[in-house]
């Protein structure tokens, strides 16, 4: 959560907690780092295109942990989570969502300076600890 209001901002990261907690409702599954990020991915690269109502309406009919089996068959990391919520959502559309531009979204993101999860920095890891 920290990494998405770091880099997307307070209102991605809101966005990304009520489809999340709206689509599972609070399934210990859903909360992972890589599942949110990947929400959050596809927040940035749809943006109001992702209709909310849509997203849990469709999304929610597999189970997180189905997502993450999927994830993991498609990509490592939040990208597969973000294609495997995509293939959900654009299911029977009429008008489904382009996946070029979560690749483009995608490599905009990538410029952060992560390569993969641990070597984000976390708060406090870096601070030497005061024993007194």
């Amino acid at each position: 959560m920290e990494y998405i209001y770091r880099k997307f901002g307070f209102h991605v990261l809101d966005r990304t907690l009520r489809l999340c907690i709206g689509t599972w409702e609070g399934d210990y599954n859903s909360l992972s780092s890589n599942m949110l990020k990947g929400i959050a991915q596809l927040i940035v690269a749809f943006g109001d295109l992702l209709k909310d109502d849509i997203f849990k309406k469709k999304v929610g009919v597999f189970f997180a942990k189905d997502i993450g089996r999927t994830a993991r068959e498609r990509k490592a990391g939040s990208l597969g989570y973000s294609e495997s919520m995509l293939l959900a959502y654009n299911k029977k559309m009429k008008a489904p969502l382009k996946w070029s531009k979560l690749y483009t979204a995608k490599s905009a993101m990538a410029d952060d300076g992560y390569d993969t999860a641990e070597d984000e920095v976390r708060l406090g890891e870096d601070e030497p600890i005061d024993k007194n």
